[in-house]
């Protein structure tokens, strides 16, 4: 573990945190496209998340497998490539608009 490694999971914890509290009476997508304050703060904070994954260290990865660290070290959290960015899944996990074919959407 590096010296920076507690700050970037405090980061995550708290990212985590106020996610939580951003949804609470969030119940459905049709909530969550109709919030769009705190859409774009839970956007945030999936982005505060991936940038802080992809900067812990190898070592602290490998020393905890069970987590699931996914998107780390790519350029976006998981669920933003899959279109959060561009609009809210529905109940299918297709975002409004989204065109066949593209990879950032689920087909």
């Amino acid at each position: 573990m590096t010296p920076e490694d507690p700050a970037y999971l405090h980061h995550i914890l708290d990212a985590i945190t106020s996610i939580e509290e951003f949804s609470e009476g969030i119940s459905s997508a049709e909530d969550l496209r109709n919030r769009r304050l705190e859409r774009a703060g839970i956007e945030r904070m999936l982005t505060i998340i991936g940038e802080a994954a992809k900067k812990v260290s190898p070592e602290l990865r490998e020393g905890y497998p069970e987590v699931p660290w996914g998107g780390a070290g790519q350029n976006s959290p998981p669920l933003l490539r899959r279109g959060l960015r561009s609009g809210i899944p529905d109940d299918t996990g297709r975002s409004p608009g989204a065109k066949a074919g593209n990879p950032v959407y689920p087909r």
